[in-house]
């Protein structure tokens, strides 16, 4: 790294998550909630040894939350626990993550974030 590097001896606005992940806007620090949701409820994160969720937060729309699981029935069955929890602590979340049915669109609270138009309506 050269002393160019924008990151640099900075810390990220909203400080790091799990593993060092850097939080560096609002829509890093949303997905890391939803993390620490998952994981205080006692579900698996995705790595390499194991199945378990993946929480991504693109530039636009809303974050996507998948299971990795090898089953169609282990994924139905992560679904709809993630669905009960998400409902339970106020997310707003609709189906199919993926495109192919699988996984959840999630904004936080009860509404989009500003300037989401994805799945409002």
């Amino acid at each position: 790294m050269t002393g160019h590097d924008q990151h640099d001896d900075a810390t990220p606005p909203y400080g790091y998550g799990a593993g060092g992940r850097p939080l560096g806007n609002d829509r890093d620090r949303h997905a890391e909630l939803l993390r620490e949701l998952l994981r205080a409820q006692d579900c698996p994160e995705f790595d390499d040894d194991r199945d378990g969720f993946v929480v991504e937060a693109p530039d636009d729309g809303p974050m996507l939350l998948v299971y990795t699981g090898d089953t169609a029935a282990d994924r139905a069955a992560a679904d709809a626990r993630y669905r009960e929890l998400l409902e339970r602590a106020g997310y707003r979340i609709e189906p199919d993550a993926t495109g192919e049915g699988d996984g959840w669109k999630v904004w936080p609270g009860t509404q989009p974030d500003a300037g989401d138009t994805a799945g409002a309506g």
